[in-house]
């Protein structure tokens, strides 16, 4: 990738998913956020996906992904997994 100043990263100009992604998380969409985003970046190809909670609501306030290329053909259940045990523990923290 050329060395280039940009505002965001749109995948159909750069011509791939990025590598590397640090989502910081807002009240208004924290939920969808980490009930969706891990899988979504999973599918397009990045290779590491991190959550970060600047209003410290969230435990933990910094949660991470490693996507390995070659697992990942195996079954999205595992990831799936992570997701609804962050979204548990999102609720417990919320009182839902």
């Amino acid at each position: 990738m050329p060395d280039k100043r940009r505002s965001n990263y749109v995948v159909w100009r750069e011509g791939k998913a990025p590598d590397f992604v640090l989502e910081i998380l807002s009240p208004s969409t924290k939920r969808k956020d980490i009930a969706e985003k891990p899988a979504l970046y999973w599918r397009m190809g990045a290779q590491e996906y991190f959550q970060f909670d600047p209003d410290r609501r969230t435990e933990p306030r910094l949660a991470g992904w490693r996507f390995e290329a070659e697992r990942r053909a195996e079954d999205e259940a595992a990831l799936e997994k992570r997701v609804a045990a962050l979204e548990a523990r999102l609720g417990r923290e919320s009182g839902d």
